[in-house]
């Protein structure tokens, strides 16, 4: 289930506490795609940080390689 629905359901049920489900399902439903959005922007600047690591491990081993002979390429 998507955030923006867990946030309107959350938000719908909090708001008929409160006595105004609707407002509540809406401010919810904003929340759980904010949240969303942040989860995905962060997983996506995990993997391009992983990515790079992996990119400069992979050029540190062939100069390595390379030093003491090996083709790599």
């Amino acid at each position: 289930m998507g955030g923006a629905a867990v946030g309107a359901a959350t938000g719908a049920i909090i708001g008929a506490i409160a006595g105004n489900a609707g407002k509540g399902a809406g401010i919810g439903a904003a929340t759980g795609l904010l949240a969303g959005g942040m989860r995905a922007h962060t997983q996506e600047e995990q993997r391009a940080a992983q990515q790079e690591l992996a990119n400069k491990f992979k050029r540190g081993m062939a100069v390595c390689l390379e030093a003491r002979g090996y083709a790599t390429k």
